[in-house]
């Protein structure tokens, strides 16, 4: 994804991103494709996940940001191929570097999936990554405040050079088998 946006900026200076699973039909025109303030989650509601969303800070399926914003997280990370998990991996960027999703209504940002087979996903989406760097148990001795409240979190630390909060705020979010950087 990292590619379509070096490459896209060849041809125009555009100022807003939408990434897109291509197999996903928006339902509603009133569901504008535009960058806004904060980074947009477009597919709010799904109807392959009952029109609700799975979890909080979920960024996948569609989403627009601008290209400022793009920068300023460092895009997508290198380190997923394959589909899975790079979308939790950007809402947790998103987070870091101090921005929050925005959505619209779920009434207006309603999609309907194509079916479709399902490839093999990749290795690293099977670990929870939306939880990787919230609620994370520290193990350094800079460590002020975190703990782990999910079961999903467990084995789970901050191995960057130090931890506040609820938030890795070294260079880098250890989680249960790789490494995210954030910077």
């Amino acid at each position: 994804m990292n590619i379509g946006a070096l490459e896209s900026a060849k041809l125009y200076p555009y100022d807003c991103l939408v990434f897109h699973d291509i197999d996903l039909l928006p339902e509603d025109d009133r569901n504008l494709y535009a960058c806004r303030e904060q980074p947009l989650h477009l597919s709010v509601a799904v109807d392959t996940l009952g029109y609700t969303l799975p979890y909080k800070n979920i960024f996948g399926g569609a989403g627009a940001i601008s290209v400022e914003q793009f920068r300023r997280v460092n895009g997508f990370s290198n380190k997923f191929w394959g589909w899975g998990g790079e979308d939790d991996d950007m809402a947790n960027r998103i987070k870091y570097h101090g921005l929050s999703i925005s959505r619209n209504p779920a009434n207006i940002s309603r999609y309907t999936m194509i079916r479709h087979y399902k490839d093999k996903p990749n290795p690293l989406s099977d670990i929870p990554t939306h939880r990787l760097c919230s609620n994370l148990k520290c193990s350094s001795s800079s460590c002020s405040g975190s703990s782990c409240s999910g079961s999903s979190c467990s084995g789970s630390s901050c191995s960057g050079s130090s931890c506040s909060g609820s938030s890795c705020s070294g260079s880098s979010c250890s989680g249960l088998m790789y490494s995210m950087n954030y910077r």
